[in-house]
């Protein structure tokens, strides 16, 4: 029976696509060469496009391989042997929310996480 329910989730999240445009980002981040203090930081500037379609996800603008990993969540990973960044974007569109979570390491300094908390500023236009 459980078997049949996670098919049938499965089957229901890969068939919904949304497109966000998201924004506005505030929140916090931790770097290697900051001895992985938290600091305030913000990317208000740089708008994102969260495409959740199942494996067909993608972010605009980055190169990573993206996928959904449930009903407003996308996952995109960059991997090498020494390096690896993992981000985490989900949607809150009853509330105009926009979550985004990332680690990196093998980046030296760079290394470390952020956790920002934005907008949904409106849906893509295809």
């Amino acid at each position: 029976m459980n078997k049949i329910l996670y098919i049938l989730l499965f089957i229901s999240m890969q068939s919904v696509a949304e497109c966000y445009v998201v924004g506005e980002f505030k929140g916090q981040s931790i770097r290697q060469n900051e001895n992985f203090m938290f600091a305030a930081d913000s990317m208000t500037d740089q708008k994102f496009m969260i495409d959740i379609d199942g494996k067909n996800s993608k972010v605009t603008p980055t190169d990573m391989n993206c996928t959904q990993i449930g009903r407003n969540t996308v996952v995109c990973v960059d991997s090498e042997p020494e390096t690896s960044a993992i981000v985490t974007w989900s949607m809150y569109p009853d509330r105009k929310i926009a979550m985004y979570t990332k680690t990196i390491n093998g980046y030296g300094n760079f290394s470390g996480g952020s956790l920002f908390k934005g907008q949904i500023l409106g849906q893509c236009s295809k």
